[in-house]
This record gives C-alpha cells, sequence and structure tokens, in this order.
C-alpha cells in the first residue's frame, strides 16, 4: 500500500512537470527587422523551441514568411542571449551560407561561409573570440587576399565626429523647453552601398517636437563608410539615439 502511495505521487509529479514545459513562441518582423504584430506586414519570423528539461536552453529558428529556413541559433541561457553550439545562416535557395561553432558566447573553433553554390568561401579558426587564422576562397575555389568577414558601416571620423556633429546641429525645439519634455529618440535608418543615409523614421518617439528634430539632424548627415560583407558593400540598417537633455 505505501509502494503505491509512492508510485502515484511520482505519477502525478512527473505530469504536473511535463504540463510546465514551454510550448514555441513565434514572432514577426518586418523588413527592418523591428518586431509586428501584423503577420501581412511581416519580412520573416522566429520562433523558440523550448528544451523540454530546461526552458533556458532555446533552438531558435528564422524563416521566410513561406516558412523557409533562414538561419538557427542554440542558447544555454537565452535570457542572458549566451549561445552554444553551431549557428547556421541559409541561402535563399536553402544551401548553407554560414556556419558558427559558439562556446559560452564565444567563436571557438570554425568559423565558415560558402559561396551560394556550395563551394567554400571562407575558413576562419578562432579560439575564445580571437582569430587564429583565416583563408578567403574565390568562386572557382582558388585562394585569394584575406579580408574581414565584416565592417560595419561607419560615421566619417568615426564615433567621436559623430558625436560632435549631433551636438553642432540638434536644436531643442522651444514649445518642448517650454513644457520641460526630456528624452531619448530613436531614429531608424539605412546606409546604402553607396554610404547615403536614406529611409529615415522614427524607431522609439519621445515627442512630436522632439521627434521631427531628430530626423532632420539624422538626415542632414554626411554619407558614411559603407558596410562591408564578405568584402561587399551592402545596405545596412541603423539605430540611432538622438538625446535631448535640458540643464
Amino acid at each position: 500500500m505505501k509502494l503505491t502511495f509512492v508510485l502515484g505521487l511520482c505519477i502525478f509529479y512527473c505530469s504536473a512537470q511535463s504540463q510546465q514545459v514551454k510550448q514555441p513562441d513565434t514572432a514577426y518582423f518586418n523588413r527592418a527587422g523591428r518586431k509586428t504584430n501584423h503577420r501581412d506586414s511581416a519580412e520573416f519570423y522566429t520562433v523558440r523551441h523550448y528544451n523540454p528539461e530546461d526552458s533556458n536552453r532555446v533552438r531558435m529558428t528564422k524563416q521566410a514568411m513561406n516558412g523557409q529556413l533562414l538561419g538557427e541559433n542554440y542558447f544555454s541561457n537565452f535570457k542572458k542571449l549566451i549561445k552554444e553550439g553551431t549557428s547556421r545562416e541559409y541561402h535563399s535557395s536553402g544551401a548553407l551560407a554560414k556556419e558558427i561553432s559558439y562556446v559560452n558566447n564565444k567563436i571557438e573553433g570554425l568559423f565558415l561561409t560558402y559561396w551560394p553554390d556550395g563551394k567554400i568561401r571562407r575558413r576562419d579558426l578562432c579560439r575564445n573570440d580571437t582569430l587564429v587564422t583565416g583563408q578567403c576562397y574565390t568562386r572557382e575555389g582558388n585562394d585569394t587576399i584575406y579580408f574581414e568577414y565584416e565592417q560595419p558601416p561607419k560615421f566619417p571620423g568615426g564615433q567621436d565626429s559623430l558625436r560632435k556633429f549631433i551636438g553642432r546641429n540638434l536644436k531643442y525645439p522651444p514649445n518642448a523647453r517650454l513644457d520641460a519634455i526630456e528624452g531619448t529618440v530613436y531614429v531608424l535608418f539605412t546606409v546604402t552601398k553607396e554610404g547615403s543615409v536614406t529611409e529615415v523614421k522614427i524607431y522609439k518617439a519621445v515627442s512630436p517636437e522632439l521627434d521631427a528634430e531628430a530626423i532632420r539632424v539624422v538626415s542632414r548627415m554626411p554619407p558614411w563608410m559603407p558596410r562591408k560583407l564578405e568584402g561587399e558593400l551592402t545596405p545596412y540598417n541603423l539605430v540611432l539615439p538622438v538625446a535631448f537633455r535640458l540643464e
């Protein structure tokens, strides 16, 4: 009788535990990479697949709206966004485009990229997030001069020059000053492959007056040094915080 009670208790406990397993979460994103609640305006979506034994361990997939797999990442602690395992990205054809090995959120091992036809494009060996050796290859499979995988877009002169540009050009709207409105406006824009600043819009608003002034200043920025990805110039979306503070 005592054994039956213990077994029954175990069955109830295990059943209760199984009911607590998190179900996959789906989130939709627009072309700018911003989360949206409208599926019709989404460019892609992500799905979090939770480990049944530890909900902090997550496999996250990125998929096109037709369901095609675009990428996948593994996290040992999703709350802290700690990657663990092999992350992959795929070409629109479905062929493997990139493969990176992570240990405790640092690149450890091979960082590989591939041409759309499957030929190797890059073979980097990293230890503790630091490049040890690297080799790049042409479409024909020949060795070529090594270059970094990605060079982000850069304001001419760097971050200090960017801060000085905003400081010189930003004007506090009189009405916002009178009403003591402060805050940080986040502005989304695109740096084209030619370096031009386009598609300037509000990512996170504060007030109509501050938002308009932030857009005005960002729209007046000089051309940036464009992003390079695998040695090729590519457009890139950026979010820039523009702070308004009263003395």
